[in-house]
C-alpha cells in the first residue's frame, strides 16, 4: 500500500499538468475549430475573417514560443499564472460583439498564453523521475481537451448561442487550470550553461593518474629491482704460506661444490632477468590500457560534442515540418467533412480526433520504452502522412474517419517524442526551442496551401502529405545518429 501511495503522489504533478494542457491547448486554443462554423452561420464572422482570426492565434503562439526560447528565464511561476488569467479572459471577451479585429487580437493573446502554458507543463514531464510515464500522462491532456471541447459544442450548439458557448468554454478552461496552481514552474536556463562532462572525471580505481591523465609510478622500474650481490666471505689474505697452502688444498677439494654454487647463482640471475622482463611487460600493458582508455574517452567526448549539433538540427527541422504539415490537417479536416447540413458530422470527426489523441501519448510512451523514441517518431510521422494522403485521395466519410483516428493518434505522440529526444540532445531546455519551430510551421502551413485552395482541399492535403514525409526523413536522420551513438 505504501508503494502505491508513493506512485500516486509522484504522478500528481503530471495529472495537474495534463489538466493544464487540456485547458491551454485542447479547450482554450482548439475550441475555436468547432465554434467557427457556428459563428459563421450566425453572421459573426465570414470565412475570410475566420481565417484571419485563426492566423492571429498561430502568430501569438509563435511569438510566445520564440520569446521563451530566447529568454527561458522568463518562464517562471508568475508568467505561468499571468498566462492562465490571460487565456480565461480572452475566452470570456470573445463573447462580446465587436469588429473582426477584436476577436483577432483576443485569439492572438490566447495563442501567446497557450505557448507559455504549454512550455511550463511540458517542463513538468521533462523533470519527472519517470519521464516517459509522466510525459504520456501530461500530453494526453491535449487530446482530452480537444474531445471535451468538441463534445461541449456538439451537445449545446442547438441550445446555446455562440456567445454562451464562449462563456462556457471560459468556465471549463478556468476549472481545468485550477490544479496547475501548485505546479513547480521553474525558470529555464539558456543553452551553453550545462555542466561539463569528461574533463574532470576521476581515474579508475587501481589506476593512479596524474593531472594529465597519464599513469605514473613512484620510482623507476630499475630502481625497484635490487642488484644481485655475491655473499661469499673469504678468510684473511695476509698470513703465512701454510695458511695459503691449506687454503689451496681446501679450494681444490671444494671445486666441484663451487661449480655447483656458480650454476645455482647463474640460474638465480636468469630468474632475475626474467622477472624484470615480466615487470616491464606488465608496465607496457598498463600503459597500453591507459592509452586505450584515453582513446575511448576521446571518442565519447567526440560523440557527446556531435549529438547537440547535426542531430539536434535534424530534429528541429523535422519538428518544424511537422508543425507545417499537421496544421493543414488540423485546420481543414472539419471543413472538408462538414458541408451544408453536415455540421454535426464535422464536430463528430473533431471529437474522434481528440478521443484518439487522449490515450495516444501513453501508448507511444510504452512503445518508445520498448523500441526507442527515435524509431517511434519516424513511425508516427509516416502514419500522419498516411492520414493526410487519405484525405487527398478520397472525400468519403470512411476515409475521413480513418484519417481522423490516425491524425489524433499521432500528432500529440509526435510532440511528446520530440520533446523527449530534444531533452537528450539540447544543452538546455528543449521545449521552448522546439515549440518555436513548431509555431513557425503552423504559421507557414495555411500560407503554403492557400494558393491551391479552390473548390476543395485535395491539393492542400497532398502538399501536407509531402511535407510530413520530409519530416519523417529528417527524423530518420535523428534515429540513425542515435543508433550509431548507442553502438
Amino acid at each position: 500500500m505504501t508503494i502505491v501511495a508513493t506512485r500516486q503522489l509522484g504522478l500528481g504533478p503530471a495529472f495537474a499538468a495534463a489538466a493544464g494542457l487540456a485547458a491551454a491547448v485542447g479547450v482554450g486554443r482548439f475550441v475555436y475549430t468547432p465554434l467557427l462554423p457556428i459563428m459563421v452561420d450566425a453572421g459573426r464572422l465570414d470565412a475570410h475573417g475566420g481565417a484571419l482570426v485563426a492566423a492571429a492565434n498561430y502568430a501569438g503562439y509563435l511569438l510566445g514560443a520564440v520569446a521563451l526560447a530566447r529568454r527561458p528565464e522568463w518562464n517562471g511561476r508568475n508568467t505561468f499564472r499571468l498566462a492562465a488569467i490571460a487565456l480565461i479572459a480572452s475566452d470570456l471577451l470573445m463573447a462580446l460583439p465587436a469588429p473582426p479585429a477584436v476577436p483577432a487580437a483576443l485569439r492572438f493573446v490566447a495563442g501567446l498564453a497557450s505557448a507559455a502554458l504549454f512550455i511550463g507543463c511540458a517542463a513538468i514531464a521533462a523533470r519527472h523521475e519517470n519521464r516517459r510515464r509522466a510525459a504520456g500522462i501530461v500530453f494526453s491532456g491535449v487530446g482530452a481537451g480537444i474531445a471535451a471541447a468538441g463534445l461541449l459544442v456538439l451537445l449545446t450548439q442547438h441550445v446555446l448561442s455562440w456567445q454562451a458557448l464562449w462563456l462556457v468554454s471560459a468556465a471549463v478552461t478556468a476549472a481545468l487550470l485550477a490544479p496547475t496552481r501548485r505546479l513547480d514552474i521553474r525558470p529555464g536556463v539558456r543553452r551553453g550553461t550545462g555542466a561539463r562532462t569528461g574533463a574532470g572525471a576521476e581515474p579508475l580505481d587501481g589506476d593512479p593518474a596524474d593531472t594529465a591523465g597519464r599513469c605514473t609510478l613512484s620510482r623507476p622500474v630499475d630502481a625497484r629491482i635490487p642488484p644481485r650481490v655475491a655473499a661469499e666471505s673469504t678468510a684473511c689474505r695476509a698470513g703465512h704460506d701454510e695458511v695459503a697452502e691449506r687454503r689451496a688444498r681446501h679450494d681444490a677439494l671444494t671445486a666441484p661444490r663451487m661449480e655447483h654454487g656458480e650454476l645455482t647463482a647463474r640460474r638465480a640471475r636468469h630468474g632475475e632477468v626474467t622477472a624484470r622482463r615480466t615487470r616491464q611487460d606488465e608496465l607496457t600493458a598498463r600503459r597500453a590500457g591507459q592509452d586505450e582508455l584515453t582513446a575511448c574517452q576521446a571518442e565519447q567526448d567526440h560523440l557527446t560534442a556531435c549529438r547537440p549539433g547535426r542531430t539536434w538540427r535534424a530534429l528541429r527541422v523535422s519538428y518544424l515540418l511537422e508543425g507545417l504539415g499537421y496544421i493543414v490537417i488540423g485546420t481543414f479536416l472539419v471543413a472538408a467533412v462538414a458541408g451544408p447540413g453536415r455540421q454535426a458530422e464535422g464536430t463528430l470527426v473533431w471529437i474522434l480526433v481528440g478521443s484518439a489523441a487522449a490515450p495516444s501519448t501513453v501508448l507511444w510512451g510504452a512503445a518508445a520504452r520498448r523500441w526507442s523514441a527515435t524509431r517511434m517518431l519516424v513511425l508516427a510521422l509516416i502514419l500522419q502522412a498516411v492520414s493526410a494522403a487519405l484525405l487527398a485521395v478520397s472525400s468519403g466519410t470512411a476515409a475521413a474517419l480513418v484519417s481522423a483516428v490516425l491524425f489524433g493518434a499521432t500528432f500529440m505522440g509526435i510532440v511528446m517524442l520530440a520533446m523527449e529526444i530534444g531533452d537528450d540532445l539540447a544543452d538546455g531546455p528543449a521545449a521552448a526551442t522546439l515549440t518555436a519551430g513548431y509555431g513557425v510551421g503552423q504559421m507557414l502551413g495555411p500560407l503554403v496551401v492557400a494558393p491551391v485552395l479552390g473548390s476543395g482541399y485535395t491539393a492542400a492535403f497532398g502538399i501536407a502529405t509531402a511535407i510530413l514525409l520530409a519530416a519523417a526523413a529528417a527524423a530518420l536522420v535523428v534515429h540513425r545518429a542515435y543508433v550509431s551513438i548507442e553502438a
